[in-house]
């Protein structure tokens, strides 16, 4: 154990980074601080104490009641598990509620190995691999989502997960490897319906492992046995809510019409909100480096949000040079990884069309990386055109994106 932790010391000197940014940030965060749609009425903290109430799914999909059952029930064990060591109201729960937090750290550090893993599938230089974990793990805006109280980290566990198992599927054609790939996309899909959207890098890869099988019976009925498992698994809270509530599958709680937070829909053209970058917006007056709410620009939100959330955590204050320094750093990591990413586009085309064999590990990880980032960007416009409000354009709704980045920007010299 120890000769395989000094061979791989620098590896394990960035997870244990990676690790104990994240225990810092939670234990010196609260409730109210680094978090979404927590203390409102109906928001996570009331999914929470409702499972903590009555163990049994919701009677109404209000707000954050909508969403998939499992990081509440998750952190209602919690809640009951402590509720004996304890003091709280048991009108407010929110001292019994704040321990939750652990499952958010520990889901964020699961989701560090698993990256690990996956890094490991591929043929790729120690000096890359480390580049790329030390990217993923240690971006500002993943560690703070990893403070949260929402599905958001327990969903980006299970997509990993996912992507992993895939990964491993494409190579093996194992049948206990599909059935574990179906039960993590299924058993995601109950945290956020989202993670479904692994499908688009899923799918692509089954059909091409199809194709490509001298056994296409073998490979056709473990594709049958990964549906019959994944799709009653990963939609039947979903089908419950349409059944009971008639609400549309993927939809979410839409913000009142009216109001300030969907000004973007009769304010702004889609010129406005998605074919430019407002440079002016990125060193604003009045909000600085930090996130404007009623910000019209996804990129400029995608930036803001992706370095400090939604919050001026260091405005006025001794950590304002040291901040500004991580805002501009992570500026140019996005114009160094847009241009990582069109030179990797660009190789990747060349080696398919010079004919370079397919399980060539580089070239399947650069098509991995770049279909991760085609699905990050079209995801992430379906969700803003279809819910333009200034809170859906949070770095949280696509923070896979930045795996994408690292690997592209990683091996684009290789």
């Amino acid at each position: 154990m120890l000769t395989k932790i000094k061979n791989n010391l620098s590896t394990f000197l960035i997870a244990i980074s990676g690790v104990i940014a994240r225990f810092v940030a939670m234990i010196y965060t609260s409730p109210k601080v680094f978090q979404h749609d927590v203390m409102y009425e109906y928001g996570h903290l009331d999914y929470a104490i409702y499972i903590f109430r009555n163990w049994n799914l919701p009677n109404h999909n209000i707000k954050e009641f909508s969403q998939p059952p499992l990081n509440a029930f998750m952190q209602a064990i919690v809640m009951k598990i402590l509720s004996p060591f304890i003091r709280y109201s048991k009108i407010f729960y929110t001292n019994l509620y704040e321990p939750t937090k652990i499952l958010s750290f520990l889901y964020s550090c699961i989701t560090i190995y698993i990256i690990y893993k996956i890094l490991k599938e591929f043929d790729l230089s120690k000096k890359v691999r480390n580049t790329i974990f030390a990217i993923v793990t240690l971006y500002p805006g993943i560690i703070i989502m990893s403070t949260q109280y929402s599905n958001d980290n327990i969903s980006y566990m299970f997509f990993y997960l996912s992507l992993l198992l895939t990964i491993r599927w494409a190579k093996n054609h194992n049948l206990k490897t599909i059935i574990l790939l179906a039960i993590s996309i299924g058993v995601g899909m109950l945290s956020k319906i989202s993670v479904g959207l692994i499908a688009f890098i899923t799918g692509p890869m089954m059909l091409a492992v199809l194709i490509k099988s001298n056994d296409k019976k073998k490979i056709f009925i473990q594709l049958l046995i990964f549906a019959m498992i994944v799709f009653p698994l990963g939609l039947s809270y979903a089908i419950r809510n349409l059944i009971l509530f008639k609400q549309p599958i993927g939809s979410i709680y839409e913000v009142a019409i009216n109001t300030k937070l969907n000004l973007r829909k009769y304010s702004y053209t889609i010129f406005d909100r998605f074919l430019s970058i407002p440079l002016d917006k990125i060193f604003e007056k009045e909000n600085g480096i930090y996130h404007n709410y009623f910000e019209y620009n996804v990129w400029i939100d995608l930036i803001k949000t992706s370095t400090f959330d939604e919050f001026h955590i260091g405005k006025n204050t001794n950590m304002e040079v040291f901040l500004r320094l991580l805002y501009i750093t992570n500026i140019a990591f996005y114009i160094a990884s847009f241009i990582s990413i069109i030179v990797t586009i660009v190789k990747v085309i060349k080696s398919i069309t010079i004919k370079v064999k397919y399980n060539n590990s580089l070239l399947n990880f650069r098509i991995i990386c770049i279909m991760l980032f085609i699905l990050a960007i079209f995801a992430y416009l379906y969700f803003n055109i279809r819910y333009p409000y200034s809170c859906n354009s949070n770095y949280r709704y696509i923070s896979y994106i930045t795996f994408a980045m690292a690997g592209c920007l990683a091996t684009a010299i290789s």
